[in-house]
């Protein structure tokens, strides 16, 4: 008796497994924005996808697994999906093996990152080759956002208006870029900012 038990025990769970069943996972969104600026950046470098293995860390990053498992992702873990919360991005060029083609990157090739709502850590500091202007529209969606470390990179312009107006930002270094302008007085905004 107890081994048909164990065996309709075993069917059932099989069934659930095989449905389709949601999982407790990151949403496909975040994790979609994630492959897809891991494709720009090997696009952007010109290496090939098999050579992946040299970004420390991203090589970790494929369709067949959870997101919150991968190296340099953080997620929440609330019901009924686990939502991104930090990213480490940090030195991923001095990992980066024969890149000849391009010395620079531009910032545009992180722009799916920032589609990630719920993110509130973003490190992307220590790369050196991301290059241009930061993007406004990248505020615009990141609500949740309380920490940017982007030093150590090749950012030019000024900082963007559109950070002022986060709520719960904590915490900046945009230190060792090419930045210009004057800060705005609309800075005071960042009530919970911390030195």
């Amino acid at each position: 008796m107890a081994w048909l038990a164990f065996q309709f025990l075993a069917a059932i769970v099989s069934i659930l497994y095989l449905s389709g069943e949601p999982c407790f996972c990151c949403p496909i969104n975040q994790k979609e924005a994630l492959l897809k600026f891991k494709q720009s950046l090997l696009e952007e470098l010109n290496l090939n996808p098999s050579s992946d293995a040299s970004l420390a860390g991203l090589e970790t990053w494929n369709l067949s697994s959870d997101c919150c498992k991968w190296a340099r992702v953080t997620c929440e873990y609330i019901e009924p999906s686990k939502p991104v919360t930090e990213l480490d991005i940090y030195s991923l060029v001095p990992f980066l093996v024969n890149v000849t083609a391009k010395s620079v990157v531009s910032s545009t090739v992180l722009n799916p990152l920032f589609s990630i709502s719920s993110l509130r850590a973003v490190d992307i500091s220590s790369n050196l080759i991301l290059g241009g202007e930061i993007p406004a529209p990248w505020f615009a969606n990141l609500t949740m956002l309380e920490h940017l470390d982007m030093r150590m990179n090749s950012f030019n312009g000024s900082i963007p208006q559109e950070l002022f107006g986060l709520k719960n930002f904590k915490y900046l270094d945009a230190s060792d870029n090419w930045l210009s302008g004057s800060l705005s007085s609309d800075v005071r905004n960042l009530r919970n900012l911390q030195f």
